[in-house]
């Protein structure tokens, strides 16, 4: 049947609209703004096309109704969907196709183009190319018809005819009415958009006109304001449904309040998912009785991703309008979801009833020191972990046995687990968050692989592996603000293990568990350039040390160098020469004189009657074994002979009695720490049978034994008067 042109008052129409008669769903908008926008609210119209679908479309017979437009005068072309409230159950499987009145009835009378009184229209298919696509416009979804209204259209009614043909050939046809805005009387009643309303239902979000726009694609902007005009077609077509007053006046005082960038309707306001929808051109106005009415931008970067994400079946409804700062824009969904957008991030959504969204707001939202998301909400991570990061460099992390804590990858201990590995690496998830106001100081954050992370000014970040022995034993002197202090190092090594921190070692191995090494006494004089005499960087300096010249009883300090450091090992008694050391720089001369020299000499070789288990290279004394004490080419050497001449030294007697049952030469005034002096003295090693010596060092055979099992090439022996020893 035909319906009447639609009449709308001069006084109202700001600028070009168009409206058709009929069902809600008829459109008079341009086509959906996005490929994706067919998930929108807008365009749930009709089920997607299956074979079943375009089946049934092509035997259903076909009853398009007449239609009716009215216009308000030249403007921009726009879509006018005669398809709409035809009741077909798939327009995108006919064709639409304008009656040419001027040829003869038959193939030839339908076109696909026509030019009328009213003005040029043409038929758009979702196959149109896109450079023959009216400007700003998008493919659409089935055919609709483009009308450019001419400059000088008649005041009267224009009919356009137009046919219907399905996949089957079948064919019907229907008429288009066409008429000018002031053709028609003026309504006694005013227009709908016309009454004042009253204001929607207030949220807890703020509903303040957006400064910027989030938009995914520049060339998908906001159109022109909507004239009042083309609301009140658009209030007046939708007297078809029985909309409750309280749902049209939110409806509209909603669109007022984004007028500038909804653009047109597209649509009558209809049901939509137990609540209310109303399209327009860029977005959709929501209703739900719940929640009030507001605006989602269908083109802009949050509706997008509104879209996307599942609309109000997983996001819930709007909360607020679209609310922008200079920074950014957020909207709030009933689903406790609020996306947020930068041009920097993009759109992306902080689940605030999770416990990732909830210690985000807890931390001051996008105003605090996490700012933006950066992603959404990643799950399925390794132990079924998610995560959330931030523009400030902050990421949340959550593990159902961990809860929510966040990492600062800006940050020194961030930055240390990050190069770690992650959640996947040496660390494991956060357990804590940062936390800081540390003696001197320092923070800390501990992860879920016993290790936490530990930073101070003068350390920087090192990580305690608190469930080892050394973190263990770490803890148990007070952690950072007991003896040993802060960190200095990770864990260093696999057979021996060490780790230093400011105040010492601790160590620990197998066979010896673990030891606390504090950087104090005589070892730690090496350390700190307090020595005198030089360390040449061996791994063990032994000191001995003699309180006083004249003096033969000494102190031996053990001290082995650990992740670049000295540090005590042991220490016993020891005996020296009878008549103490000589001054620094003298030679010891004969060992008649029974002086020791004072120096830092190496130590290359050991002997004795049987090896202990030693590094060095080791020398087993026969009774032939000799120390050449005569001056000439056997001067400070070892050699064998069967004969013995004084001064040289007879060993195999001195193992007999118990002096060289175990010992080390000492490299004094022989290679490699200096070529051999004849006279300036021989003989000087560290020996067993702990007694006054004639320039030697004297310990008990154990103690010899315990120096050469971790002995090496290279360690070195300091030895003199403290006094010349120390600054």
């Amino acid at each position: 049947m035909k319906i009447s042109a639609l009449r709308i008052p001069a006084a109202l129409a700001a600028c070009f609209a168009v409206v058709l008669a009929g069902a809600p769903g008829a459109s008079a908008a341009p086509p959906s703004p996005a490929p994706d926008a067919a998930t929108a609210p807008a365009a749930a119209t009709a089920p997607a096309a299956t074979d079943g679908t375009a089946t049934a479309a092509a035997t259903a017979p076909l009853e398009p109704v007449d239609d009716a437009v009215a216009t308000a005068g030249p403007g921009r072309t726009v879509a006018v969907d005669v398809l709409a409230n035809d009741g077909l159950l798939d327009p995108a499987h006919v064709r639409l196709l304008l009656v040419d009145p001027s040829a003869a009835r038959g193939e030839d009378a339908l076109a696909d183009e026509l030019r009328t009184d009213a003005g040029s229209l043409r038929v758009i298919t979702p196959g149109t190319a896109p450079a023959e696509l009216p400007e700003g416009w998008l493919p659409p979804e089935h055919p609709v018809l483009a009308l450019a209204p001419a400059e000088d259209a008649p005041v009267g009614a224009v009919e356009v005819g137009y046919a219907v043909r399905d996949a089957t050939g079948a064919e019907a046809r229907a008429v288009l009415t066409v008429t000018r805005e002031g053709s028609a009387e003026p309504s006694a009643e005013p227009s709908a958009a016309a009454e004042p309303t009253g204001e929607a239902e207030p949220t807890g979000e703020s509903t303040t006109q957006p400064a910027i726009e989030p938009a995914e694609d520049p060339s998908a902007g906001p159109t022109a304001e909507p004239s009042a005009g083309s609301r009140a077609a658009a209030a007046e077509a939708d007297g078809a449904t029985d909309v409750p007053v309280e749902v049209r006046q939110a409806l509209e005082a909603a669109a007022a309040r984004v007028a500038a960038r909804s653009g047109a309707p597209t649509a009558g306001m209809r049901p939509w998912k137990g609540g209310w929808e109303w399209p327009h051109q860029n977005g959709v106005v929501l209703w739900h009785e719940a929640h009030g009415a507001h605006y989602v931008q269908l083109r802009g970067a949050i509706g997008q991703k509104w879209l996307r994400s599942g609309d109000a079946d997983v996001l819930g409804w709007p909360l607020a309008d679209e609310a922008c700062t200079p920074a950014g824009c957020r909207q709030s969904f009933s689903g406790r979801r609020t996306i947020y957008w930068t041009s920097s991030t993009g759109a992306h959504t902080v689940n605030t009833r999770g416990a990732i969204g909830d210690k985000w707001v807890r931390g001051g939202r996008e105003s605090g020191p996490y700012g933006y998301p950066t992603t959404d909400e990643v799950c399925g991570m390794a132990g079924g972990g998610c995560r959330q990061s931030f523009t400030g460099h902050r990421t949340i992390y959550w593990t159902s046995s961990t809860g929510a804590h966040t990492v600062n990858t800006r940050g020194a201990i961030g930055d240390k687990w990050v190069r770690g590995g992650r959640t996947t690496g040496l660390y494991g998830y956060p357990t804590t968050d940062e936390v800081c106001g540390m003696a001197g100081g320092g923070c800390r954050q501990s992860f879920t692989r016993a290790h936490t992370i530990y930073w101070s000014p003068g350390t920087g970040a090192r990580a305690v592996k608190t469930g080892g022995a050394i973190g263990q034993r770490w803890i148990a002197t007070g952690r950072e603000r007991g003896s040993l202090g802060y960190p200095v190092t990770d864990e260093v090594g696999t057979g021996t293990v060490h780790q230093k921190f400011q105040r010492g070692l601790v160590t620990w191995s197998r066979s010896a568990g673990t030891r606390v090494h504090l950087f104090r006494g005589e070892c730690q004089s090496l350390n700190n350039g307090r020595s005198v005499q030089p360390t040449r960087n061996a791994g063990r300096v032994s000191l001995t040390i003699a309180e006083g010249y004249g003096r033969s009883e000494a102190t031996f300090v053990n001290c082995v160098r650990i992740g670049g450091s000295y540090v005590e090992d042991w220490r016993t008694s020891a005996y020296v020469g009878a008549s103490g050391f000589k001054r620094p720089g003298v030679p010891s001369g004969h060992t008649q004189y029974l002086y020791s020299p004072q120096g830092s000499y190496s130590v290359t070789e050991s002997f004795g009657v049987y090896n202990p288990g030693t590094a060095l290279p080791y020398r087993p004394l026969n009774p032939n074994s000799r120390w050449g004490g005569r001056l000439g080419t056997l001067y400070n050497k070892y050699f064998e002979s069967t004969g013995y001449t004084w001064p040289d030294e007879n060993m195999w007697y001195f193992a007999q009695s118990g002096d060289y049952r175990l010992g080390v030469v000492i490299n004094y005034n022989r290679p490699p720490d200096s070529p051999i002096v004849q006279g300036n003295g021989f003989a000087i090693f560290l020996h067993a049978n702990k007694k006054p010596t004639a320039g030697c060092i004297a310990l008990h055979e154990h103690e010899v034994a315990r120096y050469m099992r971790t002995a090496r090439p290279g360690d070195r022996i300091i030895m003199g008067v403290r006094a010349d020893l120390f600054r």
